[in-house]
């Protein structure tokens, strides 16, 4: 019979003698080999790995947390630039055109997505397309031993966005469109006072943004070398240079 609990799981109980009554002498169990030695069915319990295995130790956990972080920068950026006047054309094929004219570095275009991929440096099996590799990100949110790359999300009409109807053109001169980098810092704030906790941290974000001025109904392109070309494959490496 259960007698007493302590403040640190262990308890008291009472024993019973042959005759099944309770006797006056106590018995006492340490909680740590209830746990560790009984179960129903008089099957032993199994404890999971914390926090050796925690959230804050989970490179799993840490690559959706970076993730998180690259979503909400896409949409401080979008709702920086604001909408663009373009028009998005889905057939006969995904292309991209203006609504008006742009002046050189007038028109941006943010590629928000819901569709973030992952890579784990170490896992060969993985690979990134032309325009995964371009859309990668950076910034001091990153982890090491992962890459990050945000991927298309045309197709999807419950969220249309503008920056992934634009099409890749081999010859540069019909070119119109660059990709660059927007660096975008998060800031987090917990608490009061003396228990306040706070972080910050910045992603680099890739986006599209036009190297010349673009006359109304002109496609916007960013250049695409064709994959035989050696000198183009020199080109097709994703800048750097951040707003």
């Amino acid at each position: 019979m259960l007698k007493t609990i302590k403040d640190n799981g262990d308890c008291v109980i009472a024993a019973i003698d042959f005759k099944g009554d309770v006797s006056e002498i106590e018995v006492n169990v340490e909680c740590k080999l209830m746990v560790s030695d009984y179960g129903s069915d008089n099957k032993a319990f199994k404890n999971a790995t914390y926090p050796e295995k925690g959230p804050l130790t989970s490179k799993q956990w840490e690559a959706t947390e970076v993730s998180s972080k690259m979503t909400l920068g896409l949409t401080i950026a979008a709702r920086h630039y604001g909408d663009m006047q373009v028009l998005c054309r889905s057939e006969p094929r995904p292309a991209l055109f203006a609504l008006q004219k742009y002046k050189k570095g007038e028109l941006v275009l943010v590629p928000c997505t819901t569709k973030i991929k992952t890579i784990d440096v170490q896992k060969e099996t993985q690979s990134v397309s032309h325009i995964e590799k371009m859309m990668s990100c950076g910034g001091s949110a990153m982890p090491t031993g992962y890459s990050f790359h945000l991927s298309s999300m045309i197709g999807k009409d419950d969220i249309v966005c503008p920056a992934w109807f634009v099409q890749g053109e081999p010859d540069i001169k019909d070119v119109n469109l660059k990709v660059t980098m927007v660096e975008v810092e998060i800031n987090a704030k917990i608490g009061q006072t003396k228990c306040t906790t706070k972080e910050t941290s910045t992603v680099a974000l890739p986006i599209f943004i036009n190297t010349k001025a673009v006359d109304w109904g002109t496609e916007l392109k960013f250049h695409k070398p064709k994959d035989d070309d050696d000198q183009g494959k020199a080109c097709a490496k994703r800048p750097f240079d951040v707003i």
